[in-house]
């Protein structure tokens, strides 16, 4: 580690390598006839740099100095008090706000003291530790506090609430506080830890919020997470981001004395988000104990909830106990989930509810719909007032029991609908096998723990689907086919419309390029010509994809004529030979290798 001396001058912004160190001065250009001067000697006091540089029309001036020696001294004109510019000012309850905050020796005391000398680029760096509670002014910029090195504390009292966009990182928390980002963006960086838990909410506990709220909590622990306020409402949309090495000594298993004491809520604490809905992504190494799209005590109006990483016991996306009425949407791309439900824990869930797994491992369960709780008999029935929706991928991890107690293997498997033990003819149920996924995944459907015949899946319509698109149910209970690539939906290899309606049963999807016969020309005594057009990629059928023309004759079969798909370039012409007097019939299909349809079949008639 280089050794630095500082002479009228204080390093405050420097990069160490073995070529370089690199200082930024901020000075007055008049001072010095506009000149900053630099002078380095080595500790056999022997000079190693000298030079000097005009200031800028900014006032500042970046010098990087070649420097290799341990311990160095370095002399300039530009003096503490008038000019550098420092990445921090120091802060700490032992300072006194008379100090200009430029190095660690001379911190100030306030944030009152901060307002005034911060550049908008300048975060407070706490010596030692810092205390703050109550309600932070107004700073008409974004503030961020960072710890000087290992033994820098920020001691938070019971409540705080921001009125600015706040950072904290690289720091100790101590303490247990209520934390009230005020509809402003709050960040606590993976460098955080804490001595305690704390609990944070997206909005306030003094007023309703009209706005969005933003939280990403990357460090720390904490005991709730709030996306609305406490008491107060929202109107507007909440965000949470959990992620990093949050609450990192937790472990999902309830069986465990460590076990996460973590929950997430998208709305608010006893009261309501209204409008915008919630958003939450779960994401690093993260873990916690609950996540629910909705309130706690309150209603939410949508949620959408995404793991992308880390941990979590139990997923819902409505409400913990209160009847809520919305929809809500689950989705799974990695990280590890013991249980997922579509809907409520403890109440009926008036809405519709989409869970799509499409990678990382779901341990235990998965329901579209509530949880109602049995023990040797069911306890309750809260079911869904709407539609659910399962979307299946070929990655989804399923029924894994990786790290699951003995106590939890009881109700391993996927389900459509809620838990209980009769499905209500209010809830309909929709099961979307994606990807070509059903042959490896339809196996992991219905109860696996084959200790008791309870738990059944309620699924009502079954796809079964290849090609790049899925579905949803509606509200109406209609299927919604979503696609993509300017593909189009043939259920038991016939077109459908994009929303339609369909009996309970199962049936088989495939969503096809936009591919079909627009039109057919005919010239009698000459030749037929059928003009094929293609919106999407031809080529993306293969070279064994044929094209066929059949000729009917008086209702018999007077020709055939084929055409490799990939050959044809958007027409295709078949020279046969028509009578005028005669009855035809003219229909043109198209094959994969596997005698698959890969378009509607075309047919017109010729008298």
């Amino acid at each position: 580690m280089k050794k630095v001396v500082a002479c009228l001058i204080i390093l405050l912004h420097m990069f160490v390598n073995s070529y370089a160190l690199c200082f930024t001065f901020k000075a007055n250009p008049d001072s010095y006839d506009g000149y900053a001067t630099v002078l380095v000697y080595n500790d056999k006091s022997e000079i190693r740099y000298a030079n000097q540089f005009d200031l800028n029309d900014t006032k500042t001036l970046m010098i990087d100095i070649p420097i290799d020696d341990e311990t160095f001294l370095i002399k300039s004109n530009v003096n503490v008090r008038e000019g550098i510019v420092s990445d921090y000012v120091y802060i700490s309850d032992s300072g006194d706000d008379a100090n200009d905050g430029m190095s660690a020796n001379n911190p100030i005391k306030s944030l009152l003291r901060a307002s005034e000398i911060l550049d908008e680029n300048q975060s407070l760096c706490v010596v030692g530790t810092y205390s703050i509670s109550g309600t932070i002014q107004k700073f008409d910029r974004n503030l961020k506090i960072m710890g000087l090195n290992s033994e820098s504390y920020l001691n938070i009292g019971e409540r705080l609430l921001i009125n600015c966009g706040l950072e904290i990182d690289k720091i100790k928390i101590s303490g247990e506080p209520k934390i009230f980002a005020n509809g402003y963006t709050l960040i606590i960086g993976e460098g955080v830890t804490s001595d305690s838990r704390m609990e944070v909410y997206g909005g306030s506990d003094e007023s309703d919020l009209t706005g969005n709220t933003d939280i990403r909590l990357y460090g720390g622990q904490y005991s709730h997470i709030y996306g609305g306020g406490y008491y107060k409402k929202v109107y507007g949309k909440t965000n949470i981001i959990i992620g990093g090495s949050c609450n990192p000594n937790d472990e999902i298993d309830d069986s465990m004395s460590n076990v996460s004491q973590c929950y997430v809520f998208g709305g608010s604490n006893c009261s309501d988000v209204i409008g915008g809905g919630s958003a939450i992504v779960l994401e690093g190494r993260a873990t916690v104990r609950g996540i629910y799209g909705g309130s706690q005590y309150g209603s939410c109006t949508k949620s959408d909830i995404c793991i992308k990483g880390g941990r979590v016991t139990s997923v819902y996306g409505g409400s913990k106990t209160r009847k809520v009425w919305s929809d809500s949407q689950i989705t799974m791309q990695g990280g590890i989930v013991e249980s997922i439900f579509g809907a409520s824990e403890r109440n009926d869930f008036v809405g519709n509810t989409v869970v799509i797994l499409e990678g990382g491992q779901v341990t235990r369960r998965v329901y579209t719909g509530c949880y109602n709780d049995w023990s040797l008999g069911w306890k309750s029935d809260c079911s869904v007032d709407g539609t659910t929706t399962l979307i299946i991928g070929k990655d989804a991890g399923l029924n894994t029991r990786y790290g699951l107690s003995s106590g939890n293997n009881l109700n391993v498997g996927v389900f459509s609908g809620s838990r209980m033990n009769k499905q209500k003819a209010t809830e309909k149920n929709l099961i979307v096998f994606k990807d070509g996924c059903y042959d490896a995944q339809r196996s992991s459907i219905g109860d696996k723990s084959h200790k008791y015949y309870e738990f059944e899946s309620f699924d009502n319509i079954e796809l079964i689907c290849s090609g790049d698109g899925d579905a949803v149910l509606d509200k109406d209970g209609n299927v919604n086919f979503r696609t993509k690539n300017d593909t189009y939906p043939l259920v038991n290899s016939k077109e459908s419309e994009s929303i339609c309606n369909l009996a309970d049963g199962s049936y088989r999807v495939d969503f096809v390029s936009d591919f079909r016969v627009k039109n057919v020309s005919v010239n009698i005594g000459e030749t037929v010509r059928a003009d094929v057009k293609s919106i999407g990629s031809v080529k993306s059928y293969g070279d064994n994809c044929i094209i066929y023309l059949a000729l009917f004759e008086n209702e018999k079969l007077a020709a055939v004529k084929d055409m490799k798909l990939i050959d044809f370039g958007g027409n295709a012409e078949f020279d046969i030979e028509l009578k005028k007097e005669n009855k035809y019939q003219i229909k043109i299909l198209a094959f994969d290798e596997n005698q698959r349809p890969k378009m509607q079949s075309y047919s017109m008639s010729i008298n």
